[in-house]
């Protein structure tokens, strides 16, 4: 478990259709309930800490397909504030009336993940500007249809500059995140494990890493006027990556370097750079992240990474 500890939160099922069946209409009492249900489950395993040798401050939480409700709610850090359900039976109280077990303890989780669910489909109505750090997936080919979904799903985090990673995995269907990312150029389970160890093992005093790079390392026929943006995790030192002497963007033609400017975003986990000119038609260009980057509490980048990209040669005017 590389250090972790893992609970399986059962999700939170009518109880009649546990007998009956399980995805005949009204299987599920989320809509209902689950807000309460999956609070009380965080506040059991901080109440239980010492008995389960873990340590409550840094708690993430993973939802795929019917999971994924309980990480959309538990990620707004203000999610306990009027603990309100997403919707009310007619003539009930809003979710179970009974007194909420093992009060005094934070709900809260570190980080989450979210895929193809009851959740990401509700992202707009509960994803907040400070909502816990986050890697959203999708498959191409869910049978479920959440692809259509995506686009809406992914813009719900960027306009309210949430800090996220959006992974949409081409060629996978309602999956977890494995094999390679032809698009990003990366291996999803090592993105996946980078990014929950740099938010979730704080105490180990990680550097950051670099998750991937646009365009991905080895680019070619890319865009002139493309975006050039690194992801990092986690929460990095703005200084130290827009002071243009730690990140470096050079042509590979003379070394000389590209003049521009860093913009940050998603809760200063993710810089683009602008540059002063478009770039030049069939050249390559290096960029090189070094260990002069940090993360918010000062850790440096473990060691320097570089990427390659080649400008196409065609130039659309």
């Amino acid at each position: 478990m590389r250090g972790y500890a893992y609970a399986i939160i059962d999700h939170c099922y009518n109880p009649v259709a546990l007998d009956y069946g399980h995805f005949k209409g009204g299987y599920s009492l989320d809509n209902f309930n689950g807000l309460k249900a999956y609070t009380a489950a965080v506040r059991f395993l901080r109440t239980h800490a010492n008995a389960y040798h873990i340590d409550p401050r840094y708690i993430g939480g993973w939802g795929h397909s019917k999971g994924s409700y309980a990480i959309t709610r538990l990620s707004d850090p203000k999610h306990a504030e009027g603990n309100t359900e997403h919707q009310q039976l007619e003539g009930e109280p809003n979710g179970s009336p009974e007194h909420q077990p093992w009060p005094g303890h934070s709900s809260r989780i570190t980080a989450g993940y979210q895929s193809m669910g009851n959740g990401t489909r509700r992202s707009a109505q509960y994803v907040t500007e400070d909502y816990a750090p986050t890697l959203v997936a999708c498959g191409e080919l869910d049978h479920f249809n959440h692809w259509l979904d995506w686009p809406q799903a992914l813009n719900a985090y960027e306009s309210v500059d949430a800090n996220h990673v959006g992974l949409g995995m081409l060629g996978l269907g309602h999956e977890l995140p494995y094999g390679r990312d032809e698009k990003l150029g990366v291996d999803r389970y090592q993105l996946v494990m980078d990014f929950f160890d740099r938010y979730l093992k704080v105490e180990e005093k990680l550097g950051p890493v670099v998750l991937f790079t646009t365009p991905r390392d080895q680019e070619t026929d890319v865009d002139a006027s493309a975006a050039i943006s690194i992801q990092f995790a986690p929460v990095m030192d703005e200084t130290s990556i827009v002071d243009g002497q730690s990140v470096k963007i050079t042509r590979s033609s003379d070394g000389s370097q590209v003049k521009g400017s860093w913009t940050s975003s998603r809760g200063n986990a993710r810089y683009t750079f602008t540059p002063e000119k478009k770039l030049t038609a069939g050249e390559q260009y290096r960029l090189a992240v070094s260990t002069g980057v940090k993360n918010a509490a000062g850790t440096p980048l473990a060691e320097t990474r570089v990427s390659k990209f080649t400008v196409g040669k065609r130039v659309v005017q």
